[in-house]
């Protein structure tokens, strides 16, 4: 199941606020005093290798590495999203990718105020309905 940002919302308010928030994955963790750079919400069209097309939304995070510093506290983290959130409703439900160090993530968790990554992967949707052109 794809997290969404509602999904990392309620997993972060669970945690002390005071808590030191990062992301990691594969590629290390964050750096510094890291920050959100940006959150948004695509609506995407597509074509698939057997001619069905379809539409879908996703919002994306931007993370970036900051300077030498103390972390964002999960408190904060909080705040940039749910404030992003009321602005834009619909990057609640869309699943969720964290753009960072120019590779995009999918959220796996969050363990002690760390966002779980993996790389985002392709998916062939014929195939994975058994319908596709291959």
């Amino acid at each position: 199941m794809a997290w969404t940002l509602d999904d990392m919302l309620d997993a972060l308010n669970a945690l002390p606020p005071d808590l030191p928030a990062s992301f990691a994955g594969p590629h290390g963790q964050t750096q510094g005093h890291w920050h959100v750079t940006r959150l948004t919400l695509a609506r995407r069209s597509h074509v698939d290798c057997d001619g069905g097309q379809g539409a879908d939304l996703e919002t994306v995070l931007e993370v970036l590495d900051g300077p030498p510093g103390a972390p964002m506290e999960v408190d904060r983290l909080v705040k940039i999203l749910s404030r992003c959130r009321s602005l834009q409703p619909e990057t609640g439900a869309a699943p969720l990718q964290v753009f960072h160090r120019s590779m995009r993530f999918t959220v796996t968790g969050v363990e002690d105020g760390c966002v779980q990554l993996q790389p985002a992967t392709a998916l062939c949707r014929p195939l994975a309905r058994m319908e596709c052109c291959a």
